[in-house]
Parts: structure tokens; sequence; C-alpha cells
């Protein structure tokens, strides 16, 4: 993902978060159209941590859980709303 910390407009949205689906999903196309059998898509805890107080300090990450799409969006944060997306993409 591109990163731009300070974006807090809409167009921050646009410059972030088309950018990860997008070269997210063409990497795993192009994989998929070169016979590519494995591919490790390594995360980023922008994906799952970010929760603005919502869960408990002691809370244990696990793979079920994501940073929520609607508060990112609520807080612009782009950059994190761009990771979640992009690795939902991947699977």
């Amino acid at each position: 993902s591109p990163f731009y910390a300070s974006s807090q407009d809409d167009e921050g949205r646009d410059r972030l978060v088309k950018p990860a689906v997008d070269g997210t999903t063409n990497v795993l196309n192009a994989c998929k159209r070169h016979g590519v059998k494995k591919v490790v898509v390594t995360s980023s805890t922008a994906a799952i941590y970010i929760s603005y107080g919502a869960k408990p300090a002691e809370h244990v990450f696990t793979e079920a859980d994501w940073s929520d799409v609607d508060v990112l969006t609520e807080h612009k944060n782009w950059y994190c709303l761009s990771k979640v997306l992009a690795e939902k993409a991947a699977w």
C-alpha cells in the first residue's frame, strides 16, 4: 500500500485504498495466469489492530479480528482501510 499519513480528506481514500486493492488483486491474478501454486500474503497490524478503544487492552488478537471498515472510514484512516480491504480482497 502507498503510505501517506497526513491525508484526512476524501481524496486520500482514492490515493491509498484503490492502489492497495488493485495492486493486491493484480499480483494475485498474475500469479494465477502464470501457474503460481502458492502465494504468501504478509499482513499488517493495521488490518486487525485499529479499534479506537472498542476492544479492551487485554484483548488477544486472532485471525478472526479485522479493523472495522466503517470506523476507519469515519475516522478517515485511509492507510489502515487500504490494508483491511487489500487483505480481504486477497482472501
